[in-house]
């Protein structure tokens, strides 16, 4: 049987606890930097705004890149992204050499909440790393087959 490392366990894990954590997000913003700013987010903001946002950290990304790294439509991120701008989390600009290619870059607002996003992230990937450290390779394995068949049938739907 092929050997599973723990590591690549807990980041599946993580990846499908993804979809579904942005209670969890809001419980570790609000924790870390206050209620406002976990309202903030609440009311304005989805999962895959925070990981379009920390997508971007730090760098200047053609919206075509964020398209090819993410599993949401082109219509899709076109509309985070309005919506991000609108919001005063990202600013779009056109290339120099290309003026058809439509560039983001994170304001500071954007960034500070992109950092927090990762933090999470970073928290949530140390506490099931944590929590995976008693694993047996066998009982690994017997996860990792489980989570393949969960993902076959996630499949389904989308």
């Amino acid at each position: 049987m092929v050997q599973i490392s723990r590591n690549h366990i807990v980041w599946q894990v993580i990846e499908r606890l993804q979809k579904s954590s942005l209670t969890d997000k809001l419980q570790f913003f609000e924790k870390k930097y206050g209620s406002l700013y976990a309202e903030e987010v609440r009311a304005q903001l989805t999962h895959h705004d925070l990981e379009i946002l920390t997508l971007i950290l730090g760098k200047e990304v053609m919206i075509s890149d964020i398209v090819n790294q993410m599993s949401i439509t082109q219509g899709g991120v076109s509309r985070r992204i309005k919506k991000l701008n609108e919001l005063g989390y990202l600013e779009r600009f056109r290339g120099l050499e290309n003026y058809r290619n439509v560039y983001v870059k994170l304001t500071s607002k954007g960034e500070h909440l992109a950092k927090a996003n990762l933090a999470f992230h970073e928290s949530a990937y140390e506490r099931v790393k944590q929590d995976f450290s008693s694993f047996s390779q066998d009982e690994l394995n017997t996860i990792e087959r489980f989570l393949n068949i969960v993902q076959k049938y996630g499949e389904f739907g989308e």
